[in-house]
């Protein structure tokens, strides 16, 4: 029965196989073509990773520094000749803040006047001599003597006025020595009474205190009272010395003017009679006397004309007035008058840590920011000297932790135009400095 049925079924086969064998190769070829497909589907994508382009660094050299004027800052002071003879400012002619150009006058010195005083009895000395000369050239003639002798008393004249005014100086002076002696001691002896008061009070409250009568807070004020009033006396007798003394010593300087004034007056007279007395010859020796007569008063001429220039106190160069360091009626400071600085030209002096030093080149940018806010925004600059001398740190860092033993090297940077004008007025302030290397 088995073969009857296989044989059927082979027949069968048989007769399909030539028929349909292209179709089933197409459609395995398909199946395997669409399983692969699915297959790479199935797999897992790999992340693309994106190329990432590098950024430049920018390298700096960081440091602190200043800001200062271009040339640095200048202490105009008096000549030390003026300064040597206790010279004073009589006049401020300027204010911090303004602008001044090269020469221009900044302060006028007390003794101008009597500069100006002497160089007009030189020049007048100049106009004697010259006539003399030409008194001596043109020989003797009718009312020369006379003229001669109208010159002696004019310089006699002239030497009793210099007489009375500085005699009248002298007796004011004395005058004020006596009203201030007399004042002053006053205050002495008031101050005395007040200190002998006081401690009459303390005797009488210790007493009191050592009875329990009073308490140790009202012993310890009339102790307080006692010990103010014995330095309200010392005060006033070194206020008295000190008014007396200084007084004494413009006495003295106004007596030695007066002995100057009457010898140099006395010694033109006695030229002038000289002159008198040879007026009736004319000799070469004379006419070449006369001259020298003249070179010398033109020389003295010259003098206080140097003298009266030294009064004047003038800008060395052209900036801003920064600091008045001297007022009118002081004395000259230790400080000089005053601060003058190019502030239109502004740059920073940075401390440039040592480590850091030999990647400076002169023409590198920097910027410059304030951490105190004293300016806002940046300023821009360029790097035009690198010290050559290795020394510690003066600007200190706000951080607590900072090194303020760093060794450093100073380089300057000058800021452009805009940047200067924007922190004219900071000079000295503190700045961060960044260097692009």
């Amino acid at each position: 029965m088995s073969r009857t049925i296989e044989q059927p079924i082979r027949k069968a086969e048989s007769e399909l196989k030539p028929k349909n064998r292209w179709k089933i190769g197409l459609a395995v070829a398909s199946a395997i073509a669409l399983g692969a497909i699915a297959f790479n589907k199935l797999q897992p994508q790999a992340p693309t990773t994106p190329v990432a382009i590098p950024t430049p660094v920018i390298e700096s050299a960081i440091a602190l520094g200043r800001l200062e004027p271009q040339g640095e800052v200048i202490k105009v002071s008096a000549p030390t000749s003026a300064q040597g003879m206790g010279a004073r400012v009589d006049k401020i002619l300027v204010k911090e803040g303004q602008l001044v150009s090269v020469g221009q006058v900044i302060a006028i010195l007390d003794n101008r006047d009597r500069t100006v005083a002497a160089l007009d009895g030189a020049k007048q000395q100049v106009e004697v001599a010259r006539a003399n000369l030409a008194k001596v050239k043109a020989g003797a003639q009718t009312g020369e003597i006379a003229a001669q002798q109208a010159t002696i008393e004019r310089l006699q004249a002239q030497l009793s006025g210099e007489i009375k005014a500085n005699d009248a100086t002298i007796a004011r002076l004395q005058a004020e020595l006596q009203g201030q002696n007399e004042t002053l001691q006053a205050t002495v002896a008031r101050t005395e009474a007040e200190q002998s008061n006081a401690q009459s009070d303390l005797q009488r409250y210790q007493d009191l205190y050592n009875n329990g009568a009073i308490s140790a807070q009202e012993l310890e004020r009339r102790r307080l009272s006692a010990v103010t009033t014995t330095e309200q006396v010392n005060e006033s007798q070194a206020t008295r010395t000190e008014r007396v003394n200084t007084i004494q010593q413009q006495l003295i300087e106004a007596r030695a003017i007066r002995e100057s004034a009457i010898a140099t007056s006395t010694q033109q007279i006695n030229e002038a009679r000289a002159t008198l007395n040879k007026i009736v010859e004319v000799r070469p020796v004379d006419v070449q006397i006369a001259q020298a007569q003249v070179n010398s008063a033109l020389s003295g001429v010259r003098q206080f004309q140097a003298d009266l220039a030294l009064t004047y106190v003038t800008a060395p160069q052209a900036g801003e007035i920064m600091k008045i360091h001297t007022r009118a009626g002081e004395n000259i400071s230790t400080d000089g008058i005053v601060e003058l600085g190019k502030t239109d030209s502004m740059l920073v002096v940075a401390e440039v840590l040592e480590e850091d030093i030999g990647k400076i080149r002169l023409g590198q940018k920097a910027t410059i920011t304030s951490d105190n806010r004293a300016f806002n925004g940046e300023l821009k600059g360029t790097v035009v000297e690198v010290g050559r001398l290795i020394g510690k740190q003066d600007i200190i860092d706000n951080d607590p932790s900072a090194d303020v033993d760093a060794r450093v090297v100073e380089v300057k940077i000058n800021l452009n135009s805009q940047s200067s004008w924007k922190v004219s007025g900071l000079t000295n302030a503190k700045v961060v400095v960044a260097i692009t290397i």
